[in-house]
């Protein structure tokens, strides 16, 4: 540390002072960035990307605990859900929408028939014991073809006469 004279009133002041005690010039002015801010908004900025950067590593820590699976629970791979077998007898059902919409399809085709036609119950009986599959949804009580879909006229979508029942959950498939 040194002694200098002060520009103003000449009394002699430390070099570190940054006001003369005496009169109370400025000895330093205020050291300032590039870009015109003080030099303390540099611990400003610092410790606001440290802020943010805290946020976003809690962030994806708590996602990362929130996927992990529930230690609480025992899982048995092997038992089916009651999810698992709704919908694995909707999907059949589905399926089956999808052949019963082929079929369908064949039969327009092959009897140049327009939209709006509706096949005779005897021709779908037909058709559909050609295929040699089981059409039968797996909710119908009654198990068969008739009781389980609706063919429809032809450019109609058939449909699921048990419908309401893939929403219900038997007792023993829970």
């Amino acid at each position: 540390m040194a002694l200098i004279a002060c520009p103003v009133c000449s009394k002699q002041i430390s070099d570190l002072a940054p006001v003369c005690p005496g009169c109370g010039h400025p000895l330093k002015p205020a050291r300032t960035c590039r870009h015109g801010w003080l030099l303390g908004c540099g611990c400003l900025l610092a410790g606001c990307f440290a802020f943010l950067l805290a946020i976003v590593i809690g962030l994806l820590i708590w996602i990362g605990v929130s996927l992990q699976p529930f230690e609480d629970e025992e899982f048995d791979p092997e038992a089916p859900s009651v999810s698992t077998a709704f919908d694995e007898q909707r999907y059949l059902c589905q399926e089956h929408l999808e052949e019963i919409a082929l079929i369908k399809e064949e039969w327009a085709t092959a009897h140049d028939a327009k939209q709006g036609t509706v096949i005779a119950e005897a021709d779908a009986e037909k058709l559909f014991a050609e295929t040699g599959k089981k059409l039968v949804c797996p909710k119908d009580d009654e198990r068969s073809f008739k009781t389980s879909y609706d063919i429809g006229p032809i450019g109609t979508d058939p449909r699921c006469k048990c419908d309401e029942k893939h929403n219900e959950v038997d007792e023993d498939e829970k």
